[in-house]
Parts: C-alpha cells; structure tokens; sequence
C-alpha cells in the first residue's frame, strides 16, 4: 500500500475506535498537554486505492451502489409510498438504531440522496436481506428478525416515506413484493 492508503487505513480505524468508545479524536503535543478535537476529513481515494484498501481492510460485504438503480422504469408492484410501515414499528427501529447502528452510521448515511443511490428501485427484501446478513458491522447477522424488521422501518420514515396500518412483516419473501421509491417520498 502506498503512504496515502496507510494513513487512510489509519484514519480509519482511529475513527471506529472513536465511535465505538464515544469519545473524540484528539492529538497530543506532549504527554501532559492534550491538543483541541479537532474534526477529522480524509479527502476521497482515487479508485486504485479504494480497491486497495477495501481487500486490505474489510471482510464485510458492502453492496456496490448501482449506478443504475434510479434509471428506467419502476419494477411492478406497490412501492413503499403505499405505507408499508408503522410509526410504532418505526419508532421501535430507532431505538434498535440507536443501540446497534449510530456507532458506526450517522441518519446522514441513510437519507436523502445517498440513501436513493443505493436503494432507489431496489426491492425492499434486498435492504432487509442486506441489514439482517451484514449488520451491525462488528456482528454481523446477529439482530433478530423483528428487529431488522424494525430497523427498515425507521430507515423508511428516516427518509420521509409514509406510515401504513400494518406493520413489516421480518421476512425476506413477504417485502419482495415492494419496491423502494425514493424520488416522490415526503
């Protein structure tokens, strides 16, 4: 890896240590004088190095964001502007959020425009697929079907779609019939 990688590799994990114990990142001058946090930006890899530092750093599968995802017709079937969620699910979802997910995510990182970039045409079955398989991050797979169940439910109110009468079913087979629309939620 070049030195540019290793300091990213570096940033990196200084900041999941730093999320995980809550506490800021800050530099010392000396041992008795601590620096001012400080916030901390790492300028984007280029695609070489991000190939690189994804095979060195990670075990966890991420899906790629389509590049495609929001292009073309709508798939067939009610979308999740039909409300497909409750506001007590959701409600529940951020409190599972809150104790398994703000560690690692910010709201940010499932919102608005990077949150249509990932799922914008996409299945509701992939994303419940994805969280109940890949997160948390630190245990993967480990939250239990209603939980994840509740956590998309309050990524969905996140970004502004409507609540139902029924709750999400915590199964893959029953969201496969729902599609997330993102370009007419409010």
């Amino acid at each position: 890896m070049n030195s540019y990688a290793v300091r990213t590799v570096v940033l990196a994990s200084l900041l999941t240590a730093c999320a995980k114990s809550d506490q800021p990142a800050v530099a010392a001058k000396d041992s008795a004088t601590p620096a001012a946090p400080a916030p901390v930006v790492a300028p984007a890899p280029d695609t070489a190095t991000k190939a690189k530092l994804d095979s060195a750093t990670s075990g966890v599968v991420v899906p790629k964001a389509p590049n495609s995802a929001a292009k073309g017709p709508p798939p067939s079937g009610p979308s999740t502007l039909v409300g497909v969620y409750t506001n007590e699910q959701a409600n529940r979802g951020k409190q599972v959020y809150a104790a398994s997910c703000r560690s690692c995510h910010s709201p940010t990182s499932h919102t608005g425009q990077v949150f249509a970039d990932w799922w914008q045409n996409k299945r509701l079955s992939e994303l419940y697929n994805f969280i109940a398989t890949q997160m948390p991050k630190n245990d993967p797979g480990t939250l239990a079907p209603e939980d994840v169940a509740d956590v998309v439910a309050y990524l969905l109110k996140m970004n502004e779609m409507p609540t139902g009468s029924a709750e999400l079913y915590p199964d893959t087979d029953s969201l496969k019939k729902f599609w997330i629309d993102t370009k007419h939620a409010k």
